[in-house]
């Protein structure tokens, strides 16, 4: 009897204070190789006027963050979108563009344990936004080449919000693949663009 009084105030411990461990605050680290989808709308009223486009790109973030709990944390991130292009023909008329984005990324993440290895989570923040455009076009008219080209940069706050699942491997790292949107309103002396971009990301994240 004393020896099963033993063994069971031995494992309710070691649980006790492995579930403590668990929803314990710390620190992680992550790194994600991502595929965005860039989605371009542009109102250049003195130049090539309304235009739309949207293209996918290879990219990565990088983020730092503070777990309090297991269902609470606080990250700040890098996201590069890498570089998105479309060109287009009409006739004698040829036009691309090329857009690059960045951005700097602070939010809060709420997580829900579906089990002690699975989880999903959301997340809402503000990033610093960096976006660049570059568009150029060449007609044809008489045998005589023309052409132009304009690049166009704006950078500035923008909202974003996503949401991802998590697998725990080793208890002190997991594998996630998650998915956000930011949206972006620019604003420069050639007109105005929206810049939105779906990035999805795949990634790994160690905890410390």
């Amino acid at each position: 009897m004393h020896k099963l009084l033993g063994t069971l105030v031995i494992s309710s411990a070691f649980f006790a204070s492995a579930a403590a461990l668990a929803d314990a605050p710390k620190f992680y680290a992550s790194a994600a190789i991502s595929y965005a989808d860039q989605d371009f709308s542009t109102d250049y009223s003195s130049t090539i006027g309304h235009y739309d486009y949207s293209d996918k790109a290879v990219g990565f973030n990088l983020t730092g963050g503070y777990q309090f709990n297991d269902y609470f944390a606080l990250e700040a991130s890098y996201y590069d979108f890498g570089n998105a292009e479309d060109k287009r023909s009409e006739g004698d008329f040829h036009y691309k563009a090329k857009a690059e984005a960045s951005a700097l990324g602070l939010a809060a993440v709420a997580s829900y344990p579906i089990t002690d290895s699975l989880k999903v989570y959301g997340k809402l923040g503000a990033a610093y936004f960096m976006s660049e455009l570059t568009t150029g076009w060449q007609v044809t008219y008489n045998d005589e080449v023309y052409s132009s080209g304009n690049s166009d940069k704006d950078s500035g706050f923008a909202p974003y919000f996503g949401a991802g699942v998590a697998l725990n491997v080793t208890g002190s790292s997991e594998v996630y693949l998650e998915s956000s949107k930011f949206s972006y309103e620019a604003s420069s002396d050639m007109g105005d663009y929206d810049h939105d971009v779906i990035n999805t990301s795949l990634g790994y994240r160690m905890f410390f």
